[in-house]
């Protein structure tokens, strides 16, 4: 991760900047799909080292993913509604009834609501990454979430920490003040996380299959090579 925080640290302010970009499209909820492909497309650049104008980039993913994004963060909030609905409602009927059944029932649906969020994480990376059906993304989103299920529930259980740490201050003051920081960061810097610990997935399990079996080099093994060689010349 030495990689990932020198980029973080590197890209501060121009991650805070695209964070600032990223809150007012999701103003309108129906965008923020839409959104969340736009940051998932700049951060990754930003993994790649690729200089990159934010403002172009953004905008130009908004557009280029609009549909597809869209229909990925409808079926997303449908699949966490009812997940986290039923865990919600099985909670009441045990809290009720006192029957261990209906925790095993919220632990359940608590787990498949988390997974779901993973899925998304894979989803809309997918959609920015590979020219590939909606109903191919869904799943290979859903084999890529099962895959890496261990180093996917650290990268949840990492982003849930960052979230709840930017809520705490609100929640110990009550201030909603605290709640302009949320203008600037988390989501950004996140995505950049996401795509760290997920992108790789996507390129061992898709990408790079998909262009051996052409007999082809993979965009990642072309930039890799192009790194090496600007270091070889660099060296001599």
């Amino acid at each position: 991760m030495k990689k990932f925080f020198k980029i973080m640290f590197s890209k501060f302010w121009k991650l805070a900047e695209l964070n600032l970009l990223f809150a007012v499209c999701c103003l309108p909820i129906v965008t923020a799909g839409p959104a969340i492909s736009a940051v998932f497309t700049v951060t990754r650049k930003f993994a790649d080292e690729m200089p990159i104008f934010i403002w172009t980039e953004f905008w130009a993913a908004f557009k280029k993913h609009f549909k597809l994004s869209v229909l990925i963060g409808i079926i997303g909030l449908i699949e966490m509604f009812f997940s986290f609905f039923s865990a919600a409602l099985y909670l009441q009927i045990a809290k009720t009834s006192g029957s261990t059944v209906w925790y095993v029932l919220f632990a359940v649906s608590v787990s498949i609501g988390l997974m779901f969020i993973i899925t998304n994480f894979y989803a809309y990376l997918l959609c920015v990454s590979a020219n590939i059906p909606f109903k191919d993304i869904m799943k290979d989103a859903f084999i890529l979430t099962a895959v890496s299920i261990s180093k996917n529930i650290l990268t949840l259980f990492i982003s849930i920490l960052v979230c709840f740490c930017m809520v705490l201050p609100i929640l110990l003051t009550g201030n909603l003040t605290f709640s302009i920081f949320f203008l600037f960061a988390p989501f950004s810097f996140l995505a950049l996380y996401i795509c760290f610990r997920c992108y790789p997935q996507i390129e061992k399990y898709i990408i790079e299959p998909y262009y051996n079996s052409r007999g082809e080099k993979s965009p990642a093994q072309i930039r890799h090579e192009e790194l090496e060689n600007e270091k070889n010349i660099f060296d001599d």
